[in-house]
């Protein structure tokens, strides 16, 4: 695995390289690389070897990865910016607030509060945003896939749904008889 921490804060992620080292683990097995995004970064992206690129950043971050990662086919997670609404209801109307808080490109989190729970349930399902919180402000669990809708980002990171993200699946297919057409058996790997 190899990380590139943001710029502005590299040094958590070289202090996790060196906790991950005196855990035990061989060296190679995670490291980092620090530096410019856009130049160390693009260079990440496109290197040979790299076949899965994760970002968390900006939209255009995220546009660029895109387009240089596209160039030899790679998968892509993008956890990108936006604006997060944030609904307290009173009288207030709700197809309106509805109609402000999907009327953006971006649909990263929501933010319900309200002691009417089958309110902020209904709503939670008309409201585009990867993550939604209920009388909470962005408590959360490392088991729950976390990402945004639209130009929030793609897919989804934490949680066993992000594991076949990181996954190269192959399918084998093996004979089991001699004779023509007999029984067969597929195993995924």
């Amino acid at each position: 695995m190899v990380a590139k921490p943001s710029s502005d804060t590299p040094l958590v992620t070289i202090r996790m390289a060196q906790t991950i080292l005196e855990a035990g683990f061989p060296p190679g097995v995670f490291n980092v690389i620090t530096g410019p995004g856009g130049s160390v970064g693009e260079s990440l992206v496109q290197h040979p070897l790299i076949r899965k690129v994760a970002l968390t950043g900006s939209v255009e971050g995220g546009r660029q990865v895109m387009r240089v990662a596209s160039e030899s086919i790679k998968r892509v997670t993008l956890e990108l910016g936006g604006h997060c609404p944030c609904i307290v209801w009173n009288d207030v109307d709700l197809d309106k607030a509805f109609e402000y808080a999907n009327d953006t490109v971006f649909g990263l989190n929501a933010y319900f509060f309200s002691k009417n729970m089958r309110r902020c349930y209904l709503a939670a399902q008309r409201l585009e945003a990867g993550s939604i919180w209920i009388n909470d402000i962005h408590g959360s669990f490392v088991q729950a896939p976390y990402g945004g809708m639209k130009q929030s980002g793609i897919r989804r990171e934490q949680g066993s749904i992000a594991i076949d993200e990181y996954l190269e699946w192959k399918t084998v297919y093996q004979e089991m008889s001699y004779e023509s057409r007999g029984a067969r058996i597929c195993v995924h790997h």
